[in-house]
């Protein structure tokens, strides 16, 4: 399952980097600070969502998801028993 948000990870990464270099901003133009703010908040609250899915993931176990044997969460377990 850990390789299943690696990659997840790796798949939303690319796919929003070639949404944002070929698709978003095909024509060369300044960009007003308007603009810009939008853009920022936008990519801002793309990562926040993903951390937020890892953090739930993590945390509570969303999915059923079970972190691997190395993770902190892992050992945190291992020592309370």
């Amino acid at each position: 399952m850990v390789e299943f948000v690696w990659f997840g990870f790796l798949a939303l990464f690319l796919g929003l980097l070639i949404l944002d270099l070929s698709i978003l901003h095909r024509e060369s133009t300044t960009l007003s600070v308007r603009q810009a703010l939008f853009w920022t908040a936008v990519w801002v609250s793309v990562a926040m969502s993903y951390a937020l899915v890892i953090y739930g993931l993590y945390e509570y176990r969303w999915l059923g998801f079970e972190p691997g044997p190395g993770s902190p969460a892992a050992r945190m377990r291992s020592c309370s028993t």
